[in-house]
């Protein structure tokens, strides 16, 4: 496992090993330090994916807004 917070974030490596984590927990097979420790690991990479989401939205409304921006001005 790397750490969640460096530069090469993939946010769909991070969600694969997220929905590991939770399939992980639901088996109900790990020791209770596994489970601190993969929940202190999800905690982590769900606080990049939520980032990395609201950077996207950030981008799309950005770009929604000059579409329509443009729109206007051609009329």
């Amino acid at each position: 496992m790397t750490d969640p917070s460096e530069k090469d974030f993939n946010f769909e490596e991070s969600l694969k090993e997220l929905e590991g984590i939770v399939s992980s927990s639901e088996e109900g097979s790990n020791s209770l330090e596994d489970m601190i420790k993969n929940f202190e690991r999800g905690v982590k990479l769900l606080s990049n994916c939520r980032s990395k989401l609201d950077s996207a939205e950030l981008q799309i409304e950005q770009a929604t807004k000059d579409s329509r921006v443009t729109s206007l001005d051609d009329a």
